[in-house]
């Protein structure tokens, strides 16, 4: 950044009158800024870059964070505009998949198992999209405004769904994950304690 705001010649170095004449042709703001992080450093060349560095470093950081805002904003907006348009009521697919016996459930349990089956062995990627895909096509979630009309917790569902889905899907694999791991951690419920090794008693001298 000095090399821009005050260049040099090859072999030369940058002198202090050097860096004060190129701050002195930065825009307004800029130009005030690297006159206080200069005031700030004593006057001295490489204190100023010290000084420089923590100035670009916040300034950044809160960069990330505006442009955070923002971006979960419009991925909020997006995602309650798809939700509406698809009508995915996540109240209404919970209440379909816990019921009891329920039919949605089973024929998702079967298609999980036969996608599996079918796609553990394959190595194309795109083959196993689309045959996930179209599996999800075929199960018949209660997603669409041919399900169903307008009821009275459906803005809930929807608010639901769309928040889920602003939360992306590293979150969600994470938290899938955890759970995986939470589920495997402990003793199968059909295990039955294992007996203690028995250890043979040790003989006595000359036995």
């Amino acid at each position: 950044m000095l090399d821009i705001v005050s260049p040099t010649t090859p072999g030369s170095d940058r002198t202090l009158d050097d860096l004060k004449a190129g701050i002195e042709k930065l825009p307004g703001p800029l130009q005030i800024t690297f006159r206080v992080l200069l005031d700030e450093a004593g006057h001295d060349i490489e204190q100023f870059k010290v000084q420089l560095e923590i100035w670009f470093n916040s300034t950044m950081e809160r960069v990330s964070g505006w442009y955070k805002r923002k971006t979960q904003a419009l991925q909020l907006v997006l995602a309650l505009l798809i939700v509406v348009l698809a009508n995915i009521d996540s109240v209404r697919i919970a209440r379909s998949l816990s019921g009891v016996n329920s039919p949605l459930r089973d024929s998702i349990k079967d298609a999980a198992h036969s996608f599996i089956e079918k796609n553990l062995q394959q190595e194309n990627a795109q083959t196993q999209l689309s045959a996930a895909t179209e599996a999800i096509g075929n199960l018949a979630l209660p997603i669409g405004w041919v399900h169903g009309g307008f009821g009275p917790t459906t803005i809930l569902g929807w608010l639901v769904t769309a928040l889920a889905a602003t939360l992306g899907a590293p979150f969600w694999f994470d938290l899938l994950n955890r759970f995986v791991n939470v589920r495997a951690s402990g003793k199968a419920p059909e295990e039955e304690p294992k007996s203690p090794k028995e250890v043979p008693t040790p003989k006595q001298p000359g036995g």
